[in-house]
């Protein structure tokens, strides 16, 4: 039977300025095939040693996370420092931490080449360089939200990649280069940045397993899909934009979730799903719809729940509520209800 031991330092929320190189010295004549987990996490440090983290033998998680007065030249001389082995280290939690030059700093990182998560939210970072990532191939989880970022040149070499946060940043457009070569990403969050007009999905094209999209929070006032993209999405957030126009979700086969809250859609057209297809949420609460919804919008496909609130409804007909296991209304102005009870 195989025993898995591991260590966790954790001085997280403490108030010491300075980590010396001599810190985690004790480290040299500790078991080499003990994990250690190390969270320095929001401790006001000012200044980290070159060696610091060299001492330790088998690094298998780092945070120094909310560290925001650490000198950026210090960060990385001590994550260039690290001596683990090349497999050992799997997470690297950098968010909060004063970060303007991701390429830099990753090339810092580059011998450690199993890192699967690597967290830099919440940082100053205003473009990712080509090949920045090119050497961390293993990662899975990438977080890049709460920056600056106006530019994404491009995430080629990570191929295995899963999750890619940009939600908080100054992205106007997306585009295929940003995208080349991330076959097997699933979750793609660009929530609040500016895209503005229309969102092409054929700057998605690659990305065959996608599963769910985050666009929420941005300007878009249409999405196209003559060039393809989104074959496999399961889940579509994009509240808090401009939409007005609806039928581009009939095209979606795998969709199970879609949140179109807080648009500008007035009317829903006819037949929206394909036949059979099975919704488990649909939010189109805040919007314009008024009048009635046409007895043909929803007639076709089964739901979970149908949210419709908020919105400007006068008549709730019997238009394919049969299907739908939950339907919100409340917050119109509904004077006549019909066929609801049939």
């Amino acid at each position: 039977m195989c025993v898995c031991v591991c260590v966790t330092v954790c001085i997280t929320g403490n108030d010491f300025e300075s980590v010396g190189s001599d810190v985690f010295e004790v480290a040299r004549w500790w078991d080499d095939r003990v994990a250690l987990h190390i969270n320095l996490s929001y401790c006001g440090i000012r200044y980290l040693g070159e060696h610091v983290f060299r001492p330790i033998p088998h690094l298998r998680s780092l945070s120094l996370e909310g560290n925001l007065r650490l000198r950026s030249a210090d960060l990385q001389l001590a994550l260039a420092g690290i001596q683990s082995s090349p497999t050992a280290l799997d997470t690297v939690i950098l968010s909060h931490a004063n970060v303007t030059d991701v390429q830099s700093l990753v090339r810092r990182l580059q011998a450690a080449t199993n890192i699967t998560r690597l967290e830099l939210a919440y940082n100053r970072i205003s473009v990712v360089p080509q090949r920045t990532f090119f050497f961390l191939s293993a990662l899975r989880h990438l977080d890049l939200s709460h920056n600056e970022i106006e530019r994404v040149d491009g995430l080629s070499g990570l191929a295995r990649l899963e999750y890619l946060g940009l939600a908080f940043n100054s992205l106007e457009r997306l585009e295929s280069s940003m995208f080349e070569g991330l076959h097997e990403l699933r979750h793609l969050d660009v929530s609040y940045n500016a895209i503005d007009g229309d969102l092409d999905t054929e700057a998605l094209l690659g990305l065959f397993n996608l599963r769910s999209v985050d666009v929420s929070g941005n300007r878009v006032s249409s999405v196209v899909l003559d060039g393809g993209g989104l074959e496999s999405l399961e889940q579509l957030t994009a509240s808090w934009n401009r939409l007005s126009d609806v039928r581009f979700v009939g095209r979606l086969p795998r969709l199970r979730s879609v949140d179109l809250s807080h648009n500008a859609i007035a009317r829903l057209p006819d037949d929206l799903f394909p036949l059979g297809q099975r919704i488990e949420l649909l939010n189109l609460s805040g919007n314009t719809i008024s009048g009635d919804v046409s007895a043909a919008a929803l007639r076709r496909a089964s739901f979970g729940t149908v949210d419709l609130s908020w919105n400007r409804l006068t008549t709730l007909d019997d238009v394919g509520w049969k299907s739908a296991d939950v339907l919100l209304a409340h917050d119109n102005d509904i004077t006549q209800v019909c066929g609801l009870l049939r």
